[in-house]
């Protein structure tokens, strides 16, 4: 599923020889400033059920979508 940023996985899978060189810029840059783009931190948080019928909030659990790059990055790292 993708993140806040809206690519889907299908995109970096399906054009990935296009876009190697420029994020592989982009992650030599940010490793040589230490930091990464302040986007790349963001997560649509949404809530899934532990146990069915849901009857208290406290029976949720959050799952954080983030966006396809960072966890490109992360596993790069």
């Amino acid at each position: 599923a993708s993140g806040p940023d809206q690519f889907p996985y299908w995109l970096w899978r399906d054009f990935s020889h296009h876009l190697a060189p420029v994020v592989t810029n982009i992650f030599n840059c940010s490793l040589q400033q230490q930091t990464v783009p302040m986007a790349w931190k963001l997560a649509n948080i949404s809530p899934i059920p532990k146990e069915s019928p849901l009857t208290e909030c406290s029976q949720l659990r959050p799952i954080s979508l983030t966006n396809i790059i960072m966890r490109i990055f992360k596993r790069l790292v």
